[in-house]
């Protein structure tokens, strides 16, 4: 079972115990498009698969992070000022940067292989990008039913 899976599993569970269901929305393939398009990669099947379940709207879920679409527009750009913020001059050519919180901090991911690792950085603690020891799947998987 996939994390889109098990988060839809979740999701019905809770709807049948009566929580109110949220509204889930995903991205249509040219929003999915205009992603790739602007990031300057091609897009990693894990990430693609989330942006098709929810990529628009998760109902209220990571409220305060910029991970939907249209907030997706620019994101790569806004890291790269956090970076330098903090005073760091990394490279992310050849990654993806999929969220962002309150402007100092973002996550990323490389654009190589099917499930990548997930990267993050804070301006705050500055010094390069720290791997999250987890894969996208798993890193989604977590704050789709875990919250942020």
């Amino acid at each position: 079972m996939d994390f889109i899976e098990k988060y839809e599993l979740a999701y019905r569970m809770g709807v049948s115990k009566g929580f109110a269901p949220t509204q889930i929305q995903g991205m249509t393939s040219e929003e999915i498009e205009r992603v790739a398009c602007e990031q300057g990669v091609n897009l990693p099947v894990s990430y693609v698969k989330f942006l098709e379940f929810c990529g628009k709207s998760r109902g209220g879920i990571l409220g305060a992070q910029d991970i939907y679409f249209p907030d997706l527009c620019g994101i790569k750009d806004a890291a790269m000022e956090v970076l330098s913020d903090g005073g760091d001059e990394i490279s992310l050519d050849g990654y993806i940067v999929f969220m962002m919180h309150q402007g100092y901090v973002f996550y990323c991911i490389d654009s190589e292989s099917e499930d990548p690792q997930v990267f993050g950085y804070s301006s705050v603690e500055s010094g390069g990008l720290v791997a999250e020891g987890v894969g996208f799947s798993e890193f989604i998987e977590h704050i789709l039913i875990e919250g942020f």
